[in-house]
């Protein structure tokens, strides 16, 4: 399972690169690339983070999945991406940081 994660999150990470590397050349299919890109990635963090079952893992997860919501939702012009982008902040600075701090205090 661990080595499935580490390749898929390697292959959505290729697809993200190459569709941001298609984007500034105006390619077509750019756009398709990059979404595809951000929603594996993100199904590999929640899987991995199930898989953890740590609290830091999931408000990783948490935090990953709002903010790649927000970006979409703003490159569509959807209504509701600034509130998204706010949340995965709020999470981020309020709850993501200090508990990554703790864990580096733990285990250093």
């Amino acid at each position: 399972m661990k080595r499935l994660l580490f390749i898929g999150g390697t292959f959505a990470l290729m697809m993200l690169s190459l569709g941001f590397l298609l984007r500034l050349n105006e390619y077509e299919g750019s756009g398709l690339l990059i979404l595809f890109g951000l929603a594996g990635f993100t199904v590999i963090l929640v899987i991995g983070a199930v898989k953890q079952k740590t609290l830091l893992f999931y408000t990783s997860s948490l935090t990953m999945i709002l903010l790649l919501l927000a970006w979409v939702f703003s490159g569509l012009e959807l209504p509701g991406a600034n509130l998204l982008f706010m949340s995965g902040m709020l999470v981020l600075t309020l709850i993501l940081l200090p508990l990554f701090g703790f864990w580096i205090y733990k285990h250093s």
